[in-house]
């Protein structure tokens, strides 16, 4: 018979409640297999079917042989649950550790897998059981759990021996469209460093200084590209490129004399991974190190300011032009020294007002947006290998880097979240330290 569910007090979750009271009650059997095949699930509502279905059976003395889970090969990445961690939720749903376990990710290379079905049938000979071949996929709105509203379903109800055995036959198809063993290994570990990565944050390290953006320049001549090859000395306190000259007036570094950098020597080497991405940290040791770019920022800043008063600014902008004059009388630079001078103070001023591009320059580290996805495969694929390739050329691993390659290789998630954890207090015992040493400067 078909009906539509989760329109009022009939969800899809109590017509399954109602169809297992009455395979108990036909059959002298207690032991039964179960199929969920789904297009899309929720980690939640498989829970919640299972544990519903486990409840029901114990109440009349029956438990579950096998549990066997049909899910689309797409959903299955999305969910970022590896086929073992998969199990490990199910079988912490069950009291017993009798129940045999299997996910299958369904593959139909370019097609999508739809097909939703409830099944549970009686482990002998004869089946009893049935079949709810339903349009309600294994979500929370599907089965009608969701607080918010749910979908309205239609289920049709299959009881008799033919029907049962005919969707068993579907089974062994199926079974036969899941991954290889050597492919699933390697879906898992995709999807496992996918997951890792996601539950953090990258962080693009910018190459320039305070003093980059302060610098003041001149092209040189000819003449003075041929005397800086000759004698730099020349130029006095002058860098020289091939074709330039440059030095910094106002000596901002000097401010890390009296206020140290905001992370200790060693930090990011020790709690991030390099990756193509730039620094990565985990969920835990990000939201440290925003904790400190937001509260070590200002001191920095308010120095750069005093240092860039307007009267300071006079003072040195009268000594630029006298050198840039000489230089210029000199015949090693051909530009208006005045005009090069108020071009500098004119990007020496936006940079004084622009506080994240100040920001930037006194870590050196911006957090990216966040990136991945699992529309990233082989973006994924490449952060996995690099990490193993990093591991191999190295003679000593350690920190979060060591952590993070250990799970991908032996994962364990007890032990990785244990190991994280006694990281990050390690990381924040370490910025307690470093910032109390500022502060006795």
């Amino acid at each position: 018979m078909s009906y539509l569910v989760n329109t009022g007090n009939i969800t899809l979750l109590k017509q399954l409640s109602k169809e297992i009271k009455k395979a108990i009650t036909q059959d002298e059997q207690n032991e039964f297999s179960l199929y969920l095949v789904t297009c899309y699930f929720d980690v939640k509502a498989l829970k919640s079917v299972i544990e519903h279905i486990v409840n029901k059976l114990e109440k009349n003395k029956s438990f579950l042989y096998k549990i066997n889970v049909f899910i689309d090969i797409t959903d299955w990445i999305k969910s970022k649950q590896t086929i073992p961690s998969l199990e490990k939720i199910i079988s912490k749903t069950l009291n017993t550790k009798k129940t045999k376990i299997k996910i299958y990710p369904v593959n139909y290379s370019g097609q999508l897998f739809h097909a939703k079905s409830y099944c549970l049938v009686s482990h002998n000979k004869i089946k009893n059981g049935f079949v709810i071949t339903t349009s309600g996929n294994l979500t929370m709105r599907g089965i009608g759990l969701n607080e918010y509203g749910n979908n309205v379903e239609i289920s049709n109800i299959a009881r008799d021996p033919e029907s049962i055995n005919s969707f068993l036959k579907i089974i062994k198809t199926l079974k036969n469209k899941t991954l290889s063993a050597n492919i699933l290994e390697k879906q898992d570990k995709y999807i496992l460093t996918l997951r890792i990565f996601t539950r953090g944050s990258f962080y693009h390290k910018w190459e320039g200084s305070l003093s980059s953006e302060v610098r003041f320049k001149m092209n040189l001549t000819k003449k003075g590209i041929r005397v800086l090859s000759e004698s730099a000395g020349e130029f006095g306190d002058y860098k020289g490129t091939s074709k330039s000259i440059s030095r910094d007036p106002l000596k901002l570094e000097e401010i890390f004399d009296k206020v140290s950098k905001p992370f200790p020597r060693q930090f990011w080497s020790q709690y991030s991974i390099d990756t193509i991405f730039g620094r990565w940290v985990p969920t835990r040791i990000d939201k440290l190190i925003d904790k400190v770019l937001k509260e070590s920022a200002e001191p920095y800043i308010d120095r750069i300011r005093n240092k860039t008063t307007k009267k300071y600014l006079n003072i040195i902008k009268n000594e630029l032009i006298t050198e840039a004059e000489s230089f210029k009388e000199q015949g090693y630079i051909d530009s208006d020294p005045k005009k090069i001078v108020e071009n500098w103070l004119s990007r020496l001023q936006n940079f004084r007002k622009n506080t994240e591009l100040i920001t930037v320059r006194i870590f050196n580290y911006e957090k990216l947006p966040d990136i991945l996805d699992t529309s990233n495969r082989s973006t994924v694929l490449r952060l996995q290998e690099q990490l193993e390739k990093q591991v191999s050329l190295r003679t000593q691993t350690r920190g979060v880097k060591l952590i993070v390659y250990n799970e991908i290789c032996s994962p364990d998630k007890r032990v990785y979240l244990s190991k994280i954890r006694k990281k990050c207090r390690e990381a924040k015992n370490k910025l307690n330290t470093h910032k109390a040493k500022k502060a006795n400067k």
